[in-house]
């Protein structure tokens, strides 16, 4: 598994555009689609794991040793999943050869780039791509760029309920996917991993879609824990369901309560 992650030669691009054209191709077209573009960041030690230094972290609001991201996630209702990501190098990196080299960035990466500069490449990537999206949307920081504009007939969307999902992907990547877990050092591996990411949670969308008239409120955490049980088998198989609609109501009740509130 080591070897597959930090230095087999498979395409982590190819993998990518792959899963980001699933995703287009599977989220229902009822509703508008939005490109919701996002970062996040992860807290590290050392100085070894690649793009890691003392930088503001947005998901947290504070400045710390971490690894940033830029992300983006198709939308469209109550459905989304996270279609590609680009790893933010920090100045100091892109003028240190030796620590680049040291990390394996290829040189045609280690040119500085701005994290609006990596959200404009992403969303390139996804046109080219063939990736149906109807807006752009992100916070102030990406919102206000008016360069990002460009890339689609309506102007970039300062929708909050639509940004709630790029974030939601993320914490799942997190929490449940295991994205903020990384432990390799590497440019190709951190590609990799994410890149496995992305196609975990493409799989998990399409889990929900496919359960969707049966299990509205199937969530990633659910689908975990019914390969945990499938594996281990702790219980009988009416038990685990009982559990799950138990959860569902829980998550039914905070739904309700949320809505009541505006």
């Amino acid at each position: 598994m080591q070897h597959f992650i930090t230095e087999s030669k498979w395409d982590e691009r190819e993998v990518i555009d792959q899963v980001s054209r699933e995703v287009s191709s599977v989220l229902p077209k009822r509703k508008l689609t939005g490109l919701i573009i996002d970062e996040s960041g992860w807290v590290k030690k050392g100085d070894k794991s690649v793009g890691v230094g003392w930088q503001y972290r947005g998901n947290v609001g504070k400045i710390s040793n971490s690894q940033v991201a830029v992300f983006a996630c198709l939308s469209n209702g109550d459905f989304a999943s996270m279609v590609d990501a680009r790893l933010y190098l920090p100045q100091d990196w892109c003028e240190d050869p030796e620590r680049c080299e040291e990390a394996g960035i290829p040189e045609g990466n280690r040119a500085f780039k701005t994290k609006l500069e990596l959200a404009e490449e992403i969303i390139r990537q996804q046109v080219q791509n063939g990736v149906s999206f109807d807006f752009i949307g992100g916070d102030g920081y990406y919102g206000n760029d008016a360069n990002l504009e460009q890339y689609t007939h309506q102007a970039l969307a300062y929708i909050q309920a639509q940004r709630f999902f790029v974030e939601h992907c993320i914490k799942e990547s997190k929490q449940i996917l295991g994205i903020d877990q990384f432990q390799t050092r590497k440019w190709l591996a951190w590609q990799h991993q994410v890149a496995l990411n992305l196609m975990v949670s493409s799989f998990i969308l399409k889990e929900k879609l496919r359960n969707f008239e049966e299990l509205p409120l199937l969530s990633a955490n659910d689908i975990k824990k019914w390969f945990v049980f499938k594996l281990y088998k702790e219980m009988t198989e009416e038990q685990f369901f009982d559990q799950m609609h138990q959860r569902h109501k829980i998550r039914q009740w905070d739904i309700n309560n949320s809505y009541q509130r505006f």
